[in-house]
């Protein structure tokens, strides 16, 4: 679900720039929308847990190919 601005309801962001990029296509797991992040631009996601039970968090990641040599 998004938010009126366009992003995932219950994610924020945090970094340098604080925003991610939210993406369609072939690339995300459901092939749907994902979200675009680095080191410096992170996404977030505040969860509510109660006390003394457990929580299963599931999530996917990729690494994607870096497209452009540093020198």
């Amino acid at each position: 679900n998004l938010d009126k601005k366009g992003f995932p309801k219950n994610w924020g962001s945090y970094g340098k720039t604080k925003k991610y990029v939210l993406k369609k296509g072939s690339d995300a797991a459901d092939g749907k929308k994902y979200i675009e992040v680095s080191h410096d631009n992170r996404a977030i996601q505040r969860i509510k847990c109660k006390k003394d039970q457990p929580a299963i968090i599931t999530f996917m990641v990729r690494d994607a190919k870096r497209t452009t040599e540093r020198k």
